[in-house]
């Protein structure tokens, strides 16, 4: 059995595979397709194991990460599973393969925009876990997490374990909702990208008393994703109209909050901040990519200090 999952639901994803594994008595073997060694080393127990008559249910992930001519190749060898059903194998890729007669499965993420599917979403997910949650939690989940269904994924999987009779009350919600200091990242993230840097050393200090390193860094990693994007489909400049929000909004995919804080825009007028699409060029915004990557690295190994990881990355980018 050979099956396409494409979209960009990877908790659903991997829940499809879960399921799958549950139903039978084969081993799981997840292949992270972006890292070679691995590929290599694990893509032959298809084929030797299955002489033993072991079976697996396979998982390549990020299955669009190897190029074209590579992917073509795997396909090829892989065809044979579409009839012989020893194993059973899933591709994760971001779009429909043209082959109609591949089996496929579509698992999207609703658009940034569409709020009751997102709260329908986080109540799917929560249900896994037995909980019931409540309108004005799913809500808060969704702010602060900008749609991230892997970092809510986790919040609601931590407040299962202690929740009484399927419910967690407002006390318990709020003070196991790890990003109650998540919620002042927005303010930490802006000073950075604004070039606010003593702010932001100052911010940074105060959410590492609740959150570790990593974390911060991640918020900073994710919104400067979203600035690159957002820098190659809107032209930078000092104001902005509500019309042209929403034209951004449907050209980008993301919501008009979302493109608000970055280029500044509010209904008041006194509300206005400084455009951060300003701030810096194309080729800036990817190195600062670059030096998030390194910091985050350098984090997980034990070579940057948490204390000292903003100041790092604001000396390394900057220099530049």
């Amino acid at each position: 059995m050979l099956i396409a999952l494409y979209g960009d639901d990877l908790l659903f994803k991997e829940l499809r595979v879960k399921k799958e594994l549950k139903e039978g008595n084969q081993r799981f073997l997840p292949i992270n397709s972006d890292k070679k060694k691995e590929l290599e080393e694990q893509f032959p127990l298809l084929f030797t194991n299955n002489m033993f008559g072991e079976s697996y249910v396979v998982y390549f992930k990020k299955f669009d990460s190897l190029s074209k001519a590579v992917k073509k190749t795997y396909l090829a060898k892989l065809d044979i599973f579409r009839e012989v059903h020893c194993h059973k194998i899933f591709l994760d890729v971001e779009e429909k393969f043209k082959d109609d007669s591949l089996k496929q499965e579509m698992f999207e993420l609703p658009k940034p925009w569409k709020r009751e599917e997102w709260e329908l979403k986080v109540r799917q997910v929560s249900g896994l876990y037995g909980l019931r949650l409540k309108k004005h939690q799913i809500e808060k989940l969704l702010d602060i997490s900008d749609n991230d269904l892997m970092f809510i994924k986790n919040e609601i999987e931590k407040m299962s374990v202690i929740a009484e009779n399927y419910v967690v009350d407002d006390e318990l919600f709020n003070s196991l909702l790890f990003s109650n200091a998540i919620e002042n990242t927005d303010e930490f993230v802006y000073d950075f990208l604004s070039g606010n840097y003593p702010k932001a050393i100052s911010t940074y200090s105060i959410l590492l008393e609740n959150m570790a390193a990593q974390q911060i860094m991640y918020q900073l990693y994710k919104n400067s994703v979203i600035l690159y994007e957002l820098m190659k489909k809107i032209p930078a400049k000092e104001r902005y109209s509500f019309d042209e929000m929403k034209n951004y909004s449907k050209i980008t995919g993301y919501n008009i909050p979302t493109i608000s804080k970055f280029t500044g825009f509010a209904f008041k007028q006194s509300e206005r901040k400084p455009c951060i699409l300003r701030e810096m060029d194309l080729e800036m915004a990817e190195e600062l990519l670059i030096k998030l990557w390194e910091i985050d690295f350098g984090l997980k190994n034990g070579v940057v200090a948490p204390s000292s990881a903003l100041i790092i990355l604001i000396s390394d980018w900057r220099k530049n």
